[in-house]
């Protein structure tokens, strides 16, 4: 029990010595600070003005056709051709004009039902030919299997009258022979005779089944056979592809005599009539697509916007979809649900591949004001100033060091903000998100103050404003920058 008190009273010992160690390093601090306070730097401070504004958020995504289908064989072989469409040919020397067929190749427009591209033809047709003659000879054996089962069947039919002729004769015989009117050696002449006769019957039954057997046998080549012809029928009409849909050929990797399998893609086809916009949509903000599936949104397409910039007259590179399909579950290795919005393609002015972005007017919110002057903008990234009022300073040993931490409340420090996103208002820059805790904003950038800084402020109306307005209500909620709704898609 003593010894456990002597630990007791060591630890105890120990622990007042840091504390006080804390304490005194801390104020010892302050009273530094305070003395060279003279060689802060001196920065001004403005109120965060904050303004109502409704934004919009961005969903970027690629255009992909409405439906696509990559056309493969079922079968082995050499391109023998491609299907054909008629191209305008202009007068010539003699004033002839006219239309003349040519192959198709990609970006061709294609009807559904048209003939798309040929293998070599002759190994199916000779296929059909063989099988068409095995089919014919196998019922030729069938024809001949029958008439030999009839006459076996004649045979039997015989043979049964025969042996019940027989059975007759030799039941008089065993009457005769009973009252001696014909001796011994005759009964049995007639009892062999009626042995033979059940022997043929027997041989003719015998036959009849051995030709039945052949008939079975002829009737099963006849079905190979048929099977065979309809294979080789089907191969020929696999070798020829057709269009499903009205569609247009976007690819056509393979040249006449080029010889494919079945894991080729010899043509992509495309339906893109309609296409649609494809977006990975972060759970925050599924719920902005959910209530407007079945609605229209814009979209602007990056390409479209391009050529609008080169040419005046080009129509506008925003256009309007339709939110037509919200992924009830997320994508298991990118977290994402998938959303596909509907646009009308009618004049093809779009291509699958291309770049657009999904634009949504987001919730209303508060944004903060700040001054051109304030900000420093590089590298697509906003750099800006914060004023803090105090910080802590001790040891961070836990539960102890808590207990030696000092605030120091009258002292202010510099934070350097970077902000990825922004809305620019004439002069004035919005920003919807930034430090919690701040007084204010340095209105002018300073260029000699490193983020952290401990810094004095400058008595002047405009920072004696800022400190009182500098309660930040934490209940505030912040998102990410948008560009403000009458701001230009840009």
């Amino acid at each position: 029990m003593r010894v456990r008190l002597c630990i007791l009273a060591v630890f105890l010992a120990l622990v007042s010595i840091i504390g006080a160690l804390v304490v005194w390093r801390g104020v010892a601090g302050e009273r530094h600070r305070q003395q060279s306070a003279h060689d802060l730097a001196v920065v001004p401070l403005r109120a965060i003005e904050r303004v109502p504004y409704r934004g919009r958020d961005s969903f970027y995504g690629d255009i992909q056709p409405i439906a696509e289908v990559a056309m493969r064989f079922n079968v082995s072989g050499r391109i023998a051709r491609y299907g054909t469409r008629d191209e305008p040919v202009h007068e010539d020397a003699d004033g002839v004009s006219g239309e003349r067929a040519v192959p198709l190749r990609e970006d061709d427009f294609v009807a559904a039902g048209t003939p798309l591209v040929y293998l070599e033809q002759e190994r199916f047709e000779l296929a059909i030919d063989t099988a068409q003659a095995r089919l014919e000879q196998a019922r030729a054996n069938i024809a001949e299997a029958k008439a030999a089962v009839e006459e076996r069947h004649a045979a039997v039919l015989a043979a049964r009258v025969n042996v019940a002729d027989s059975e007759s004769d030799l039941a008089a015989q065993h009457s005769l022979r009973r009252r001696s009117v014909i001796t011994e050696t005759e009964h049995q002449r007639q009892v062999r005779e009626h042995q033979r006769r059940e022997a043929m019957l027997q041989s003719a039954k015998a036959l009849h089944r051995a030709a039945e057997s052949r008939l079975e046998a002829a009737r099963r080549q006849e079905q190979v056979a048929q099977q065979a012809l309809r294979d080789a029928k089907l191969s020929l009409r696999d070798s020829r592809l057709e269009a499903p849909w009205d569609g247009t050929i976007a690819a056509r990797p393979f040249d006449v005599g080029h010889m494919v399998s079945p894991q080729d893609v010899v043509l992509r086809l495309v339906a893109i009539d309609r296409v649609r916009l494809v977006l990975g949509v972060p759970q925050s903000r599924i719920g902005l697509f959910q209530r407007r599936l079945g609605s229209e949104v814009d979209v602007r397409v990056m390409a479209l916007e391009a050529r609008a910039r080169r040419d005046p007259s080009a129509p506008s590179g925003v256009v309007r979809g339709t939110v037509s399909m919200v992924s009830p579950a997320a994508d298991p290795v990118t977290r994402l649900f998938r959303v596909e919005i509907e646009l009308d393609n009618s004049d093809r002015r779009l291509a699958p591949g291309m770049i657009a972005e999904a634009v949504l007017p987001a919730e209303p919110m508060l944004a903060m004001k700040l001054p051109a002057e304030a900000v420093r903008e590089r590298d697509g990234k906003l750099t800006t100033y914060f004023v803090q009022r105090g910080f802590r300073v001790g040891l961070p040993l836990g539960e102890l060091g808590r207990e030696g931490e000092l605030w120091l409340g009258q002292v202010f420090t510099v934070r350097r903000v970077e902000i990825d996103r922004w809305a620019q208002d004439k002069d004035r820059y919005l920003l919807t998100a930034a430090p919690r805790g701040v007084a204010g904003v340095v209105p002018v950038f300073p260029r000699d103050v490193e983020d952290g800084e401990v810094v004095r402020l400058l008595r002047d109306p405009g920072t004696l404003a800022a400190l009182a307005a500098s309660e930040i209500d934490p209940r505030q909620r912040l998102g990410d920058v948008m560009p403000l709704e009458d701001d230009p898609l840009e």
